[in-house]
């Protein structure tokens, strides 16, 4: 069975932002090729994309960090694995979805913490979006595309939890297997939309030489938990 849905969703966007972070495929990793034949002169400064890139790591840790505590103050009521029904609340924490039939879990609250939820998350992220124009561009080759890429990546989680948070408001709350139905198909939609992002940022780092980025990401203590 599935696990809950607020789970599902921050594992679909923790998966966008190992993919921005990656080293074997993201923006900021998996391009990193010798290329012997550059003819420019103009070398950027390595402190300048040091400081680029533990900006980066630093806002992108705090979105992560965050949107952790939002999901674990919404599961601890909104649990679809069962547990409201009483009786064995034991061994299985994380995998059933079912049986939330019969059982006293108010479901109008639920949808209010799932609301609550993913207005967290569209503030994060608007939070996280600003941190990220703020830091500007990096000195490097492709610096303002990469820049272009982290930004658009993130506006879209955005706006997919944006989109989220409007279909909360119709979810069903007289039948506990419609509310079931109707929260587990929001979280196929972020599934399919965090998919769709990652891909972005993969398809970026081939694009884009992140060289620098790279050696920079390994090297800053700001990017250490996010490795």
């Amino acid at each position: 069975m599935r696990t809950s849905w607020a789970a599902g969703a921050l594992t679909a966007m923790l998966a966008i932002a190992g993919a921005a972070c990656s080293d074997d495929g993201g923006v900021t990793g998996g391009n990193t090729t010798d290329d012997s034949t550059d003819e420019s002169t103009d070398e950027p400064s390595d402190d300048s994309i040091n400081a680029w890139v533990a900006t980066l790591c630093t806002s992108l840790d705090d979105w992560i960090t965050n949107l952790e505590l939002a999901t674990e103050d919404v599961q601890d009521v909104l649990n679809l694995q069962g547990e409201a029904g009483g009786g064995d609340t034991g061994t299985d924490t994380g995998t059933d979805t079912g049986n939330t039939g019969s059982t006293d879990v108010d479901l109008d609250e639920q949808v209010e913490l799932l609301a609550d939820f993913l207005d967290t998350s569209v503030e994060l992220t608007e939070t996280l979006i600003d941190e990220l124009e703020d830091a500007g561009v990096p000195d490097t080759e492709d610096g303002e595309e990469i820049a272009e890429v982290f930004l658009a990546g993130f506006n879209d989680a955005r706006d997919i939890f944006a989109e989220a948070r409007e279909q909360v408001d119709d979810v069903p709350t007289d039948d506990p297997e419609d509310f079931e139905e109707a929260v587990l198909e929001i979280g196929d939609e972020i599934d399919i939309a965090a998919i769709e992002i990652q891909t972005a940022f993969n398809e970026a780092g081939d694009d884009f030489d992140t060289t620098d980025l790279d050696e920079a990401y390994e090297e800053e203590e700001a990017c250490e938990a996010l490795q």
